[in-house]
């Protein structure tokens, strides 16, 4: 039965190949896209899930509370985690992550070499997490103080093929190191990644700040994870912090800061909006739910094409039907017929969207930064196959019961009265087009709002200025004389030195101020030179720059608009302190406030201190660039200058502008997907409507001959024929725009600045799809205007 119906549907679709054609393109396009953003969405969601105990790790997130706003801190004190895991029986370990600042230098045959993905761990690391050591004992190797573990990458980097474990590396200011593990490379899908591993009982041997800084429960210095005795008790152990908090935490603690558990499955596509998080990669939530929402777009106007088509076609099959039914056939033997055929086109679209898929793919990972390994998995297969039959099933259903219940001597008769189907048919048009209008408004809204970010005047100039990092103390102690240097490069028309940029891309270190009236308030700290006010064309509102003179300046502050609001209204000659400084700072100037972040998140209160404070050291050298010097030779002159200062250590260096662009790779990326789904949405819903077009034009011939027999012109055939599909377009626009601004405008909330949702945007959504719409139909409604009514007539 089943091969007899096959064999049926492959003659029908041989026969009917313009219907066979849009029906297949359609479907393949629908799965190739769904199935790509299926695996994508499932790659995202796979982060952190390799560890067995991954529903039962939760990390600790402070919520800091001012008189203006909050803040999620992914980092809190060294002294919570021991402190939880002895309070709460249901926590069952804990392990904390530090890394307290940028990079360390290793000595590696007489050079130093940089690493900047480094971390200090608790001995109880590998009781939390999975991660596969190659070489070593786990349970020991995290034990003795002056211990490292080197991952596999960074071993062979330094080792060649040869074993480092029991061997001595060397570590610039600090102690020699035993390698005691090779690691295997942290995999693709963990938030953690990192090269180099340091026993935290190292630090204490290490670093002179070190019991400053762990001692203090105000410090927020450790990424700290705990494993609880099963997933419920997160929740349960969240629910009774604060108590905790308040028997535990000084009063002034528990009105500013909160603690919180954020589940470690979570943690990926939830740290955009939490600072200092350990996490070197990030997605979006909110990006995934519009993925999942494009990949569903793409199936259903895909199904609704293969609806629309095929109910529109029953009138060409009524007598088939009719001497079915005399024949003796039943009702259920025509559904399984109707239904063979839908499957039968999707089983065609399933193996052109293998192909489109193998073909894709690397273009498609390019676009989205995904790493998925392979496509054609045993589950990915499964999923791709399911969805198949699911849509067979589902495209095909209602047209199978609405042809197999057509009855018979009307049929022979050639009586279209029957066809019916097109209140749906209408319906389903409008769905479609409305889902490709929401993503037109949605690519409309992504597109603008980066631009507008790209536009914006951050209060200070990124275009053309060269950012290098300082990771070497010897640069530090002679940084004014590599200044100099910097300085006579040709093209060169400014040189700053300072612990962060504007823009900054790191960390920005904080401290808590007080006032005269010994209010404190939480800001960011920078320390600059004289020249970086200049430099980045700040603009200082009041008082002075800092004057060069370091015994003055030491002592003296500049604030940004914020700062000086939050801490009281200050003015010019206020004092200030903060416990890294125990003598009175004094404010000199008011800077216009700049943003110094990302602008996902607002400007904070920023304390700008002298290069020469008891706070941050210099980090880096600004070089800002005319615009009629070659950058490239610009770069190649700045690392002569730095070979002759740091001859171990190659320059790092960076843009200011691409550096600050990397802020919004995850909107950029987006945008890609948006506009990419949007162009296939509008592909397939137009295919569907130049197909019904023709048909609709092939009921109506008969009618398009009376008419111009009567006197109608070719230009009223045409506004006739095309007036009923363009008011379903514009009955979609206008369920489109409720939609697609309540979703896009919940999107824009992720920013601290964004561009707000304007009706051009709907108008530009709107004319786009009515002129497509027009367009896809205008060939099959000007080729029956054109029609002699005579030939027309005849031939009904």
């Amino acid at each position: 039965m089943f091969k007899n119906n096959f064999k049926v549907a492959l003659r029908n679709l041989q026969r009917s190949k313009a219907y066979a054609f849009i029906n297949i393109i359609g479907l393949t396009i629908g799965l190739t896209g769904a199935c790509l953003l299926s695996m994508h969405i499932k790659n995202e969601l796979s982060f952190d899930k390799f560890h067995s105990k991954s529903d039962r790790i939760a990390r600790i997130v402070e919520e800091q509370t001012t008189q203006n706003n909050s803040r999620l801190i992914g980092r809190t004190s060294y002294l919570t985690g021991p402190e939880l895991l002895n309070e709460f029986d249901r926590i069952e370990e804990q392990t904390r992550i530090l890394q307290p600042f940028g990079h360390l230098d290793i000595i590696w045959n007489g050079e130093r070499i940089s690493e900047r993905k480094w971390i200090l761990v608790d001995s109880t690391f590998f009781h939390v997490f999975d991660f596969h050591l190659l070489e070593g004992d786990r349970r020991t190797a995290l034990d003795k103080p002056n211990s490292a573990i080197l991952t596999q990458s960074s071993a062979q980097k330094y080792y060649g093929n040869e074993s480092p474990v029991g061997k001595i590396i060397e570590f610039s200011g600090m102690e020699p190191m035993l390698v005691t593990g090779v690691l295997e490379d942290a995999p693709y899908n963990s938030h953690l990644q990192f090269d180099v591993m340091i026993t935290m009982n190292s630090a204490i041997q290490n670093f002179p700040w070190w019991e400053r800084l762990t001692t203090s429960p105000q410090s927020l210095v450790a990424s700290t994870y705990f494993v609880f005795d099963q997933p419920e008790s997160i929740q349960d152990v969240a629910s009774r912090l604060g108590e905790w908090a308040s028997e535990n935490r000084d009063q002034e603690y528990n009105e500013t800061r909160k603690l919180m558990l954020q589940p470690m499955e979570e943690a990926y596509l939830s740290t955009d909006n939490v600072e200092f998080a350990f996490c070197t990669v990030s997605g979006s939530k909110e990006n995934l739910y519009l993925f999942g929402a494009l990949a569903i777009f793409l199936i259903v106007i895909a199904c609704i094409n293969y609806i629309n088509l095929a109910t529109s076609k029953s009138m060409e099959r009524a007598k088939e039907i009719g001497i079915r039914k005399v024949s003796g056939a039943y009702r259920n033997q025509l559904i399984a017929q109707f239904l063979t055929e839908s499957v039968a086109i999707s089983l065609i679209s399933f193996f052109l969207s293998l192909l489109c898929i193998d073909l894709v793919l690397p273009i498609f990972s390019e676009i989205t930064e995904s790493t998925i390994i392979t496509a054609f998995t045993i589950e990915n297969l499964l999923l791709l196959g399911g969805l198949t039959l699911f849509i067979g099933l589902f495209s095909g259903i209602y047209p199978a019961i609405h042809l197999s219940r057509l009855q018979p001597a009307a049929s022979l008769k050639s009586s279209n009265s029957q066809v019916g189907g097109a209140g749906l048919r209408k319906v389903l048009v409008i769905t479609q087009f409305t889902l490709s209008i929401f993503m037109i408004v949605a690519t409309v809204v992504v597109t603008n709002q980066m631009q507008f970010l790209k536009n914006k005047d951050l209060g200070f100039d990124e275009d053309r200025m060269l950012v290098i990092d300082i990771n070497n103390g010897n640069v530090r102690n002679s940084f004014e004389a590599m200044k100099n240097e910097f300085s006579k490069i040709n093209g060169v028309t400014h040189v700053a030195s300072s612990s962060r940029v504007p823009g900054e891309w790191k960390n920005i270190r904080e401290v808590m101020v007080r006032n005269a009236e010994n209010d404190s308030s939480t800001c960011f700290f920078m320390g600059f030179d004289e020249a970086m006010m200049a430099t980045y064309d700040l603009n200082l509102l009041e008082g002075r720059n800092f004057s060069g003179n370091l015994a003055e300046d030491s002592s003296t502050v500049i604030l940004n608009q914020r700062a000086a609001k939050i801490l009281g209204d200050l003015s010019i000659g206020d004092e200030l302190r903060f416990p890294e400084a125990d003598y009175p700072i004094k404010v000199i100037g008011i800077v216009e406030d700049f943003n110094f972040q990302s602008l996902h998140n607002e400007i904070g209160p920023l304390v700008i201190g002298h290069w020469f404070n008891t706070v941050a050291v210099i980090d880096y050298f600004s070089l800002k660039i005319n615009k009629g010097a070659s950058l490239q030779q610009v770069v190649a002159d700045a690392k002569k200058v730095h070979e002759q200062f740091d001859d171990t250590t190659p320059m790092e260096f960076h843009f200011l502008d691409e550096q600050i662009d990397q802020f919004y790779r995850t909107e950029q990326k987006a945008q890609s997907i948006f506009s990419i789904g949007a162009g296939l949405t509008m592909i397939i819903a137009c295919m569907g409507l130049f197909g019904l077009a023709s048909f609709v034009v092939q009921k109506r011939t008969k009618e398009i001959g009376i008419r111009k027999i009567l006197g109608a012109s070719e230009v009223n055939l045409m506004i006739i024929l095309s007036a009923t599909f363009t008011k379903q377009v514009l009955v979609s626009l206008i369920i489109a725009i409720p939609l697609s601004f309540y979703v896009m405008d919940q999107w824009l909330n992720n920013f601290a600045y964004r561009k707000e949702i304007n009706m051009s945007y709907f108008l530009i959504a709107g004319l786009l799809a009515v002129s497509i719409a027009l367009i896809t139909v205008s060939y099959r409604v000007i080729k029956a205007a054109l029609l002699n009514p005579v030939d027309t007539l005849r031939n009904e």
